[in-house]
């Protein structure tokens, strides 16, 4: 074996071995973006939480939403409409984000169960009924066949 035969060899050794590191790079790192979408989605949720438990307006007429968006009126129709959007968007994220693979799935299934238990409640669903037109159209078949769930566990 002559020494171009050999060179050849340790370059295609050297190549091989910095596909593998590269693969194990990308993998990291899109493991590290997944994680970090699943902060962003959690952190916002959170946010949207903490404004229940620091608004006492919004916490005394959301129960009221929850039970029957259509019976609200004015200010209080107004501050549950746009909690109700934060928590639509919210979950519009978490379910793209999954379908796309750029989430830890790991979450999914208890995100999954928690908007079952937001969609048991009629007000949510009725806000959906006017609202849905504004959201990405998977997403919307997600959570009509999530209602259609629900409604037959009823």
């Amino acid at each position: 074996m002559d020494i171009g035969n050999i060179s050849e060899i340790v370059g295609a050794i050297a190549v091989v071995a910095s596909v593998i590191y590269l693969a194990q790079q990308v993998k990291k790192q899109t493991e590290e973006a997944r994680l970090e979408a699943s902060r962003d989605i959690a952190s916002d949720f959170v946010d949207t939480l903490r404004a229940v438990s620091e608004n006492p307006e919004l916490a005394r007429i959301l129960p009221a939403g929850m039970s029957s968006y259509e019976a609200l009126e004015g200010d209080e129709r107004l501050r549950v409409n746009y909690y109700f959007a934060a928590i639509f968007r919210i979950a519009e994220q978490q379910f793209l984000h999954t379908s796309r693979g750029t989430l830890d799935s790991t979450y999914y299934e208890s995100f999954v169960l928690a908007f079952r238990g937001l969609l048991s409640n009629q007000g949510p669903r009725q806000w959906w009924h006017n609202n849905r037109e504004m959201f990405e159209p998977t997403f919307r078949g997600f959570v009509e066949a999530t209602m259609g769930e629900v409604a037959t566990r009823d």
